[in-house]
């Protein structure tokens, strides 16, 4: 790979099964599920068909805090998360480490809104070994002859980010409900720069991204939810549309709240390819419930022109999500408001 550069910077991470990547859509999603505690995964390998692959990677726990206030159905959550992406011969990687909050007026048993607040440190950084300059290749651009005289500032780089966003909740049972979600991410715009001409007065800032949400699910029978996946990104010249249908299916009456199957297919729209603007990838998506686990996977085919080199093989995602619930006596401790 020969390049020639001053600057390198990179937008944000993504994933098919965003609806369980939740501090990466909306931190207004901290708190917001049926149980106590949660703890939740998604791990993504994209494009292993090409020489270097990319790989991406979330982890998220949160908990939540009833009012202590009886006739008040308000509730806190708060949460912790670990974001790790690595892309391209340069080994472009990103760590982030992120503290969520989160507070829900309940206006009614059916009405819930919530604001949310993240901050996060991470860090960027890129490997010099594996790239080719200008500099070091000679006639015919196959002879390398002397070490790059690249002169990057540095490598790596730490900055600080604040994310926020609100989600209305809409409820009328455990199986129909809606969360709509609006968010807005890199509010201070940190500096992102890796520069190789240190005297250029150049420069570049992560900009805002804003994603709107629409996670719904809907009970046609005893044993069929339909659900609806939705989000829309922004991020400066870079969008994002991505659609999923699922139909969850209880498989059998008497252990309908402890096992069901959902199967769906999804489609993702973005620019974001090499220019491309016909469109991205289509993913079937398979989810297993088990009592207090979720358990997910999807695989995109890509449809963009790189498909070439990927052979159609966007890579695999796996998901996980895990609630704890606590048994309390009503005496004591009211129930949550959220189903």
């Amino acid at each position: 790979m020969v390049m020639s550069l001053s600057k390198i910077s990179a937008q944000d991470i993504h994933f098919s099964q965003f609806y369980h990547a939740f501090p990466q859509i909306n931190p207004a999603l901290t708190g917001i599920f049926n149980g106590d505690m949660r703890f939740s995964g998604i791990y993504r390998s994209q494009w292993n068909a090409v020489p270097v692959d990319y790989q991406t990677f979330n982890l998220f726990f949160d908990m939540k805090k009833l009012s202590k206030k009886i006739d008040k159905n308000n509730f806190s959550g708060l949460g912790i998360y670990i974001d790790y992406d690595r892309a391209g011969d340069s080994r472009l990687s990103l760590a982030s480490l992120g503290l969520a909050g989160s507070y829900t007026l309940a206006f009614t048993d059916n009405v819930l809104l919530t604001g949310g607040l993240a901050l996060e440190g991470s860090q960027r950084r890129f490997d010099l070994a594996n790239l080719e300059f200008s500099s070091t290749t000679g006639a015919g651009g196959t002879q390398v002859v002397d070490p790059t005289t690249e002169n990057f500032n540095r490598t790596s780089l730490f900055f600080l980010g604040v994310n926020a966003g609100l989600n209305l909740r809409l409820q009328s049972t455990a199986r129909t409900k809606v969360d709509v979600g609006l968010s807005a991410y890199h509010l201070n715009t940190p500096a992102q720069e890796f520069d190789a001409t240190p005297t250029t007065s150049e420069d570049v800032d992560l900009p805002m991204r804003y994603a709107l949400t629409l996670l719904g699910s809907v009970k046609l029978t005893e044993r069929f939810d339909l659900k609806l996946h939705g989000l829309g990104q922004v991020q400066d010249q870079y969008n994002e549309l991505v659609g999923q249908i699922m139909g969850k299916i209880y498989l059998n009456n008497e252990f309908a709240k402890e096992l069901a199957l959902s199967l769906g297919i999804g489609y993702r729209y973005s620019n974001n390819n090499f220019g491309n603007d016909k469109g991205d990838a289509f993913y079937p998506a398979l989810q297993l419930d088990y009592r207090n686990l979720t358990v997910g996977v999807s695989y995109d085919i890509n449809t963009f022109d790189f498909n070439v080199a990927t052979e159609n093989r966007g890579g695999p995602e796996i998901s996980f999500i895990y609630l704890i619930k606590k048994v309390k006596p009503l005496s004591q401790f009211k129930n949550c408001p959220i189903y």
